[in-house]
């Protein structure tokens, strides 16, 4: 018992290091856990680090394809193929991890899916991965800035069709709906933020 406590101390401090592949580890905490029934809150403790290694990782990873992307649209007129090849590429990637990864990683990964088709202009592949990801239980200030961003996009694209509606009482009602279904909504989570 002791070398088996002294085991999974070694491994929770991996954790904290951030060395540890997160999905790997929570399936070794499983297996501890099922041996050493009294060790329950040191086990949650580790498994809520993995979350939050994994949920890091995730963060930086949908930074990098937003500053690709980003960068790329600031470059003179050329092909952007490659890098949206190279940004759907990692989302298939992406995809794969979250779809093999425990359920409790799932949201963080639906997360990160989210920014990058959020980052390509794919809405409603954004709302999806996001509204997946909330529904999970994935918080913070990144999501509800992803979710505010979302839902502001959405409310300019919604608009501009609203103000293209020629008949002044449908297009009232349709900028009112707009503001109602999308700018509310964005501006309620951007209050959210710490």
């Amino acid at each position: 018992a002791r070398a088996r406590s002294r085991e999974l101390e070694e491994m929770l401090a991996r954790f904290t290091e951030d060395e540890a592949e997160p999905s790997r580890m929570l399936d070794r905490l499983r297996r501890l856990e099922e041996e050493n029934g009294d060790m329950r809150s040191r086990l949650e403790a580790g498994r809520q680090a993995a979350v939050r290694a994994y949920s890091q990782s995730i963060e930086r990873d949908a930074e990098r394809l937003e500053r690709a992307l980003r960068a790329d649209a600031h470059r003179p007129l050329h092909d952007t193929t490659p890098v949206r090849v190279f940004v759907l590429a990692r989302i298939a990637a992406l995809e794969a991890e979250a779809a093999a990864s425990p359920a409790r990683l799932r949201p963080a990964a639906e997360y990160g899916l989210g920014r990058a088709r959020l980052a390509l202009g794919d809405l409603e592949g954004a709302a999806g991965h996001l509204e997946r990801s909330w529904a999970g239980g994935f918080r913070g200030d990144g999501i509800l800035a992803a979710l505010g961003t979302l839902e502001g996009e959405l409310y300019r694209r919604t608009l501009r069709e609203a103000r293209s509606i020629d008949d002044r009482a449908a297009r009232a009602e349709a900028i009112r709906a707009a503001e109602r279904r999308h700018r509310d909504r964005a501006l309620g989570h951007l209050r959210l933020m710490r």
